[in-house]
């Protein structure tokens, strides 16, 4: 009717949340946020009806924890499965790593964790994207770095049945000089889709593109 809502608490947990990712996901939204309940920010989610009711409860369901912080995730959704696939930044002693774990919508159940990339030096910021048959993953990875000279490209990956298609924790969309931040993914054809970025490899930001 045009009229503003009564706004809706995803998650009544005692500590800090701040919202990170959402999707479309069947009879509702899928929300990722972090929570810092725990001491360290933890990945949690919710979904939220159409109704405005919550399905996971007055807190959320919790995706990913542990030592350090677990964050900038990032969930596209399956609808043939009712499953959203949440990837995020995870610690790795004074480095970070990227995972994923998948969610059950019908019963909230989570899946086991899915390495994207353990390289070297840090990997950052997830994007992933469901493509109509498998998951779509693109993020900032510094494995091409030296401690003289720090790298930051853009890799990719594709996840499918549970488990990474492509081996040695992805492959390289962009290894030019400078950096390459934030890619997000979108389709383009009806069976390519094209991933975006900033980057830096000229005296100031441009964008670039690459097909897959």
């Amino acid at each position: 009717n045009g009229q503003a809502q009564s706004a809706i608490l995803v998650s009544d947990k005692p500590g800090d949340q701040y919202y990170e990712s959402s999707a479309l996901a069947g009879s509702g939204i899928f929300v990722s946020f972090k929570d810092n309940s725990s001491g360290s920010y933890n990945v949690y989610g919710q979904r939220i009806s159409f109704a405005g009711n919550l399905d996971f409860g007055s807190s959320g369901v919790a995706i990913a924890g542990g030592a350090g912080d677990q964050q900038e995730s990032s969930v596209a959704y399956d609808p043939d499965e009712d499953e959203a696939l949440v990837c995020y930044e995870s610690p790795n002693g004074e480095e970070t790593d990227i995972h994923c774990n998948a969610i059950n919508l019908s019963n909230s159940e989570v899946g086991s964790q899915i390495t994207i990339s353990e390289h070297n030096y840090n990997q950052n910021n997830p994007y992933v994207y469901w493509s109509g048959h498998s998951f779509l993953i693109s993020w900032e990875d510094g494995r091409n770095s030296t401690n003289s000279s720090p790298e930051q490209d853009i890799y990719f990956q594709e996840v499918k049945n549970g488990g990474a298609i492509l081996s040695n924790g992805g492959v390289p969309l962009s290894l030019a000089d400078s950096k390459q931040e934030h890619p997000i993914i979108s389709q383009y054809s009806e069976s390519s889709f094209v991933i975006i970025w900033e980057d830096y490899r000229s005296t100031g930001k441009e964008f670039c593109a690459n097909l897959y």
